[in-house]
């Protein structure tokens, strides 16, 4: 379970009803007891609700400002800092100017060569069965490079989107 915090003025049983509604596996009858997987708590303008963790933020997000549009999301600065610290972790990427980003990407991936380079390597190289091994296995070992760089990427664009998205909620 996660919980997710807002500030507004609701109807809690009113507002229950539409995220049943949304989320109707959420509760579960069998026979005379019934099953919620949900729970909310509201007190002083504070509505926490208590949701499966793999539930759907953003649809949540759009019951309850549809609820009361003037809702806000509570910040979670310990997920903010996290991000920002899981970011500034990242080796080298994290400190890099975009120049120097591409020039990293391009050094990593073939040395840098051009299409041409490449091509031109593997006519004068690849002459035998062998050397054909050895020319995939150096090529497959750059690919494994290259993945290693868009994880990264990928990692540090995820990073960068909590830090932005929690900041946008303040």
């Amino acid at each position: 379970m996660k919980t997710l915090v807002y500030f507004g003025n609701f109807d809690e049983e009113l507002l229950r009803a539409e995220i049943f509604a949304s989320f109707p596996q959420w509760k579960t009858r069998d026979g005379v007891a019934t099953t919620e997987y949900f729970g909310s708590n509201y007190d002083n303008w504070m509505l926490s609700l208590f949701v499966p963790d793999n539930a759907d933020d953003m649809l949540l997000n759009q019951i309850v400002t549809t609820h009361d549009p003037s809702a806000v999301m509570a910040v979670d600065w310990a997920a903010v800092q996290m991000a920002r610290m899981e970011f500034m972790n990242l080796p080298n990427w994290a400190t890099f100017t975009s120049a120097e980003a591409v020039d990293a990407v391009n050094s990593a991936v073939l040395s840098g060569w051009t299409k041409t380079q490449v091509e031109e390597w593997v006519d004068a190289t690849v002459t035998t069965l062998a050397t054909a091994k050895t020319a995939l296995k150096l090529v497959g070992d750059e690919l494994v490079d290259l993945r290693e760089i868009c994880k990264k990427f990928a990692q540090m664009l995820m990073f960068l989107r909590d830090i932005v998205i929690r900041r946008n909620h303040a």
